[in-house]
């Protein structure tokens, strides 16, 4: 068999199996969205499928989110998540919830939140990133509280001391 035709089977196989997961990801879909429904479908269906479409936003959002940090670092087994930016996020806003209250973290404009949520990550960052050269090493350096002793974070970043 040549390569070109072996190529092509292979091709045909994982085509096979994408449609085989697409198939099972319409049916849990469904099923999420019509098993137990009750009274009025109209607005229980439209519950479901908001629902439905935010995880699909926030996977994308994820999924894209690790390409492109897996791309900066030129790492294949970096995430976001193994530098710890989710912790710092919570970590965030638990400080704003702890030093201003609740309320202040759900009246305050969400453009407002993002903007200063972002400033304070960016210069979180800044000080183990200054004067280095190279994206992959700015990133490895960058300190970070929740992920300091993380056994996964130093399997992925070689240059992280071990502790």
């Amino acid at each position: 068999m040549s390569t070109a035709t072996a190529l092509r089977a292979t091709r045909r196989r994982e085509l096979r199996g994408l449609g085989l997961l697409s198939l099972v990801a319409v049916a849990v879909v469904a099923a999420f969205c019509l098993v137990g429904l009750v009274g009025n479908w109209e607005y229980a269906l439209g519950i479901r499928t908001r629902k439905v479409a935010t995880m699909v936003v926030a996977g994308v959002a994820v999924a894209c989110s690790s390409v492109l940090f897996q791309t900066v670092t030129g790492n294949r087994i970096l995430t976001p998540g193994i530098m710890g930016f989710d912790r710092l996020f919570v970590l965030i806003q638990t400080l704003i919830v702890y030093l201003f209250g609740a309320l202040t973290l759900t009246t305050t404009d969400p453009r407002l939140l993002f903007a200063g949520q972002t400033a304070v990550m960016v210069i979180s960052r800044w000080p183990s990133t200054a004067g280095s050269s190279a994206a992959t090493d700015a990133i490895c350096t960058c300190w970070c509280w929740p992920a300091w002793s993380s056994a996964r974070f130093s399997a992925a970043c070689p240059r992280w001391p071990s502790g």
